[in-house]
């Protein structure tokens, strides 16, 4: 099975809250949310059951709200919920991980 067949949909808002919506493209490998017609998003691969945060990207118009944080803390839930280890060799998504995951 390709492991993008695994996820069940093509595009699904996953997450909406005050700071911004986000939306997942399997077919993409990408989580992504445009705020004041600015796009911000994550990038990743698979590989078997492991999903690699390859790339987070938050343009300087928007930065500082928290958007790479959301978008980073999306993805892996969305991984989780799919029964994937999820890694990083994306810097931001490293250091993420590594602050927010200790206990797993």
């Amino acid at each position: 099975m390709n492991e993008i067949s695994k996820f069940d949909y093509t595009e699904k808002l996953v997450l909406r809250n005050e700071v911004c919506d986000i939306y997942h493209y399997p077919e993409k490998c990408k989580f992504e949310t445009v705020v004041n017609g600015y796009t911000a998003y994550v990038e990743y691969t698979l590989d078997g059951q492991v999903m690699n945060i390859i790339h987070t990207i938050v343009p300087k118009e928007i930065g500082g709200r928290g958007i790479a944080r959301i978008l980073v803390a999306v993805c892996y839930e969305t991984a989780c919920e799919h029964g994937f280890k999820v890694e990083a060799s994306c810097s931001y998504a490293n250091v993420w991980l590594k602050k927010n995951m200790m206990g797993e």
